[in-house]
């Protein structure tokens, strides 16, 4: 199975609920290359959605520094935002 078929057999899953097993996929992706970047975005939207802010910081941290491609390129400007916003909402009193 590539990469790629991996990645997409857990963004099915993650469509059908399986969130666990979604999770897993996208992991296997990042072991594979740990320069896939869909992979490291998908699971911090995950890990974001069960409040776990650090965990989702450092996920999307990892995706802005995997190389950019087609399928990337029009997520940066949203995570540049939303790794502002987990900073705020993790330094709370930093200006």
């Amino acid at each position: 199975m590539t990469i790629t078929e991996i990645f997409n057999l857990g963004n099915k899953f993650m469509q059908e609920g399986n969130l666990q097993t979604a999770v897993q996929m996208w992991q296997e992706c990042i072991k594979i290359n740990p320069e896939f970047g869909l992979s490291h975005y998908n699971l911090a939207q995950f890990l974001r959605s069960q409040n776990n802010l650090r965990g989702a910081f450092d996920e999307y941290s990892k995706f802005m520094d995997s190389p950019v491609t087609g399928r990337t390129l029009d997520l940066i400007p949203q995570v540049k935002q939303i790794l502002v916003d987990i900073e705020k909402q993790l330094n709370p009193l930093k200006v």
